[in-house]
């Protein structure tokens, strides 16, 4: 496929033999037990109690966290008759697919640098694209491109450019995602590669330059290219032409931005030869159904939730404008969480590039000793890898400025000195504040301790994250207990269980908690 040796080496490809147990067999000779390899989802347990490797006769593509781990793998078939193209790791305690994009590890540093990340649809058109010069590229594991996924990439850059296949599918897909990346407040464009292309085989046909010549020639706004894709089906047909009017409208709806919102909405009148008024109206009447919807889907997850079934609890989305920016009175929204969240921020304005060395018999030591991980890489790590992100708005702002600076290479003073001078005042404010003030836990436990800088961050950067852990699951208890009231028998034993998983986990968590104040 024209991949060199560098870029083989670079992304860890590799090859699954076709044997049934090939891998098993040497997984068996390094001594790894079965019970880790099924957890893994690198083995399958058969109807009779046989084990087989799961990935056989495929291209192999390790998938990364964001600081680098390996934390599942993607194969892909090289022969046209077999009827799953890519095959992907299950889910596992640190890989949910739908979570996570191929390549973000090694992308995220060019993103924010260029202020733009360039979605593609297959591992192999990612791959392709770094080799040829375009390292500002993901790639969705063997999903359509998530709400999840869109959320890791606003970290590094506001700005998302969908480049999938010139068919019709591909077509679809960037459909798909242009209403829910919009509606997570970035700005979307589309690169409509031509008929019979996608980016692995346009890449192998054009240098550097040419490729990027033709992203800025064909680099479509997300209106336009709705329009010209949905003008075809129209023609001259005038309810053809109302549907499209409609359509475009309620994609505009879920711009969360009054301004950008505002202006979409203006150029498409103009586009259309239409009112404003008449697409404003039906902007705002989208608006309306959005929310009611989303309260709808709220009450529905509550009640599966207390029904026992495992389906995530969807906050309310909000449809409304962001209150003005202002750091005068700033009073956190979630006071539980408020805490954590500071002594997080702490770490990474004061510590965010140091190392972490943990003790030779911690459980952290085994993991990430050999390569090193930085406070900033094992603090967004835990969070990506338990889907969470920062509960209080502004605390949440300054994460993410300062996760942008770090990802693009800066160092630390630089990050913080970028970060008083952000124009956002909320960012500016909190920084001076976490960044000046000294943190309580810094200052007592390290003068208590009188250890090294070093050993005091390997063991009060993990307490902190299995606090966060704690505290989250405090709102989820609460919210489990009011929810017994007026349930029948069943129900009232479902949610009780529910309770006591989360309890028992909590328990595991304090243990390490306890163990490191030893």
């Amino acid at each position: 496929r024209g991949l060199e040796d560098e870029t083989i080496a670079k992304f860890g490809l590799g090859w699954a033999p076709s044997g049934k147990d090939e891998f098993l067999k040497a997984a068996h000779a390094a001594g790894y037990k079965d019970e880790y390899l099924i957890d893994a989802g690198l083995i399958t347990e058969r109807e009779d109690g046989t084990l087989a490797d799961k990935f056989r006769e495929r291209v192999m593509f390790p998938i990364h966290s964001l600081s680098g781990r390996v934390i599942a793998y993607s194969g892909r078939a090289l022969r046209s008759d077999n009827p799953a193209k890519y095959m992907n790791s299950p889910d596992t305690p640190i890989y949910t697919k739908s979570n996570i994009l191929f390549g973000i590890w090694h992308a995220k540093g060019e993103m924010a640098k260029k202020g733009k990340c360039i979605v593609v649809e297959g591992n192999l058109d990612l791959v392709m694209l770094h080799q040829l010069g375009l390292q500002n590229v993901v790639a969705p594991c063997g999903t359509a491109l998530t709400v999840h996924q869109v959320r890791q990439i606003r970290k590094f850059t506001d700005n998302i450019s969908l480049m999938f296949d010139g068919d019709n599918a591909g077509i679809e897909a960037a459909l798909r995602a242009i209403d829910m990346t919009l509606y997570e407040g970035m700005n979307v464009s589309v690169v409509r590669l031509p008929e019979g292309e996608d980016p692995d085989s346009f890449a192998r046909k054009h240098s550097l330059e040419e490729f990027e010549t033709f992203i800025s020639q064909n680099e479509q706004d997300f209106l336009s290219f709705k329009s010209d894709i949905l003008l075809k089906d129209a023609g001259s047909d005038p309810l053809k032409r109302a549907t499209l009017i409609n359509d475009i409208a309620d994609t505009i709806a879920r711009i969360p931005d009054a301004v950008k919102r505002s202006i979409s909405i203006n150029s498409a009148a103009e586009k259309f030869k239409v009112e404003t008024d008449a697409i404003s109206g039906r902007v705002e009447k989208t608006r309306r159904k959005l929310l009611e919807e989303a309260r709808r889907e709220r009450e529905r997850e509550k009640r599966r939730y207390r029904s026992g079934d495992d389906a995530p609890y969807i906050p309310e989305p909000d449809y409304g404008e962001l209150p003005p920016e202002t750091i005068e009175g700033y009073k956190p929204e979630n006071k539980i969480l408020a805490p954590v969240e500071e002594e997080i921020l702490n770490f990474l304005l004061s510590h965010g590039t140091d190392l972490l060395e943990f003790p030779a018999h911690s459980e952290e030591a085994k993991e990430f000793n050999s390569k090193g991980i930085s406070v900033t890489e094992f603090i967004s790590d835990f969070l990506d890898l338990h889907g969470f992100e920062l509960e209080n708005s502004g605390y949440k702002e300054v994460y993410d400025a300062y996760l942008q600076g770090y990802d693009a290479g800066y160092e630390q003073d630089e990050i913080v000195r970028r970060m008083l001078d952000s124009p956002n005042r909320t960012i500016a404010a909190l920084t001076a504040q976490f960044s000046i003030q000294k943190h309580k836990l810094t200052v007592q436990d390290l003068e208590k301790s009188l250890t090294a800088k070093v050993s005091w961050l390997a063991n009060y950067v993990p307490k902190t994250m299995y606090t966060y852990i704690i505290k989250r699951d405090e709102k989820k208890l609460k919210d489990l207990r009011k929810s017994l009231v007026g349930l029948s028998g069943e129900e009232t034993l479902l949610v009780l269980t529910k309770i006591k998983t989360i309890q028992e986990e909590q328990n595991k968590l304090k243990k390490k908690i306890l163990e490191k104040n030893e």
